[in-house]
């Protein structure tokens, strides 16, 4: 017959519990304290002000205009496409213009170029552009 002593531990038992949590704390306190010295070491902070000094690089060329593409209009502020003054203004990102978001949608729906440049381009490849003073009181 086992007596008590000889028993081996429950696996629920207190003892047992807390080695299971010792063994898994342990690292992951070790792996937060490591963490937490290398973030506010001084040489994180000094490849950080490295980063953020370095030079804005200058804009690509501009893509030209194709000869078969629609003339730019004298105006920027007025879309290509229209001629009018542009609404929610969306840029086309294989060439840099910038039209009106309907009338780029509609235009790359039909066309599947940018219709300056000639250059293949599909929905997905525009970009909406917000201004700072459009939405400040």
């Amino acid at each position: 017959m086992e007596t008590e002593l000889t028993k081996s531990p429950s696996p629920h038992s207190g003892a047992t519990l807390w080695r299971r949590l010792l063994n898994s704390l342990l690292p992951l306190t070790v792996f937060a304290l490591k963490l937490l010295e290398w973030w506010f070491s001084s040489e994180r902070a000094a490849a950080v002000r490295m980063m953020t000094s370095l030079p804005i690089p200058p804009p690509p060329e501009p893509v030209e205009p194709s000869p078969e593409g629609i003339r730019l209009p004298s105006n920027p502020q007025l879309c290509p496409i229209c001629l009018q003054r542009r609404t929610d203004p969306t840029a086309v990102i294989t060439s840099g213009y910038v039209f009106c978001y309907s009338c780029i949608f509609g235009y790359l729906r039909r066309q599947k170029q940018c219709p300056v440049t000639c250059i293949p381009t599909v929905e997905k490849q525009i970009i909406r552009l917000y201004s700072q003073q459009r939405y400040s009181s």
